[in-house]
């Protein structure tokens, strides 16, 4: 079992994803270790001329205090894996009526927290669009209920709908 995959994925949605489906995906969703998603034709992580990686800003939308954790420890474990100095994780808490979560952010990491309005893929979107990060990092349970199947899970429809890198991090 690998510590991390690296996947390209054409992150296809409408027909096109009905029709072709998504092998990164349905790898992602079967594998227990993260997995680095790269839409084709998106803003790419690493510098073309020196291979650095581009890590300023991850945006990670935090529901609950354990996934949040994960996330949080997910995104400050590939951080320091890609030598990125300072990153500003911008944790992202959807009001659904609950409190946001308390998670713990190591010193050299700078955490800012926003709220924003249900519905969550729509939240989502426009704190990418907004702010434009280098990498979404999302916890995922998978397909866990039926319409999952068919409409895709929330981590899917973020990929698709924001185009941007994401770590998809399964939930311990």
């Amino acid at each position: 079992e690998p510590d991390l995959l690296i996947a390209s994925t054409h992150a296809r949605s409408g027909l096109a994803r009905f029709l072709f489906g998504s092998v990164a995906e349905g790898v992602a969703r079967n594998l227990r270790a993260p997995t680095l998603l790269l839409p084709l034709g998106g803003p790419q992580l690493a510098d073309a001329s020196t291979g650095a990686l581009r890590l300023a800003r991850l945006l990670l939308p935090v529901s609950n205090a354990r996934d949040a954790q994960t996330a949080v420890d997910a995104a400050v474990t590939f951080a320091r894996l890609a030598r990125c100095d300072d990153p500003e994780l911008v944790l992202l808490h959807v009001d659904d009526g609950s409190a946001a979560p308390e998670v713990q952010v190591p010193a050299g990491f700078r955490a800012q927290r926003r709220a924003a309005p249900a519905p969550i893929d729509r939240a989502i979107q426009q704190a990418a669009e907004e702010l434009q990060p280098d990498l979404v990092v999302m916890v995922t349970h998978g397909h866990d209920a039926a319409r999952d199947v068919v409409l895709s899970s929330h981590t899917e429809r973020v990929l698709h709908n924001c185009r941007r890198p994401l770590l998809w991090v399964p939930a311990v």
